[in-house]
């Protein structure tokens, strides 16, 4: 006999029954991620840290963005081999949609005008392979992209006792911009004509000065001065006798977060020798 709302099943054979098994989550590890600045420059204010799985096509696994000075960071990935890119001090925000693959992130362009020489950008990567269950660390080194051209030396040789006056130094033709992961080859299709003037402590007169005064600029890896692709130049402008003269020293190619000194010696209006280290 049966009775209305109860069921056939006999309770034991009810108790009996299994639950079904769920579906396992993916196995994970911990990675403690150590980004270590350059000898330049250790100021760090954010860091963005983007992981992508090589066994995925190169797929975008996580994007975490840090705003703190904190160069130690834990995330929790998936096992597998990864590519880990840290770039630091980005004046912009990034778009995870449109950096699904990580040829996406390495076209990536930064402004040199958006530059900030106290807190440059700076970037950096490693590879490493995630186990599950496991705990690994990994160090990045990241470097700026800024170069940095000092005038460290001036001497004036003019005869009756002229002086270099109201002296000011400045950049021409600078890389307007760059992908922040080059690492080399930077060959800009176009310039900016003029940097901003930075003018020297004093005048100079018969006594070497060491000025010590510093420039930036973007890589600038042209060979050598070729339409619509000059190398960058550093000018001396001065005043002599009521006259504007200019000098103009021809930089080398600058790598990436490259360090020159000049030393500039003013012979004539018109006759100055220079070095470039």
């Amino acid at each position: 006999m049966t009775f209305p709302g109860c069921s056939r099943t006999p309770i034991n054979e009810k108790e009996s029954q299994e639950e079904p098994e769920q579906p396992a989550g993916p196995r994970t590890g911990t990675v403690r991620v150590n980004v270590q600045g350059s000898a330049r420059s250790t100021t760090i204010v954010r860091t963005d840290l983007f992981v992508y799985s090589l066994s995925d096509q190169k797929g975008l696994e996580i994007h975490r963005c840090f705003d703190d000075s904190s160069d130690v960071h834990t995330l929790d990935l998936k096992e597998g081999e990864k590519e880990i890119i840290a770039i630091v001090n980005s004046p912009y925000k990034f778009n995870e949609q449109a950096l699904g693959k990580l040829e996406s992130l390495e076209q990536v362009q930064f402004m040199f005008e958006d530059e900030s020489p106290t807190a440059p950008a700076m970037s950096g990567n490693g590879s490493l392979t995630v186990s599950p269950d496991s705990q690994t660390e990994i160090g990045i080194s990241v470097t700026p992209l800024l170069c940095r051209i000092t005038l460290a030396e001036i001497s004036n040789n003019l005869a009756n006792y002229k002086r270099l006056e109201n002296p000011r130094i400045f950049l021409r033709n600078l890389n307007p911009k760059a992908e922040i992961l080059r690492v080399n080859g930077f060959r800009p299709s176009e310039n900016i004509e003029e940097g901003q003037r930075s003018p020297l402590p004093c005048d100079v007169g018969f006594y070497t000065q060491h000025p010590a005064t510093t420039l930036y600029c973007y890589p600038n890896e042209t060979p050598e001065n070729m339409l619509g692709s000059p190398r960058t130049e550093l000018v001396l402008e001065c005043e002599i006798r009521d006259t504007t003269r200019q000098f103009t020293v021809e930089l080398p190619p600058l790598g990436r977060s490259s360090t020159r000194s000049v030393a500039i010696t003013v012979d004539e209006a018109h006759e100055y020798s220079y070095s470039v280290l």
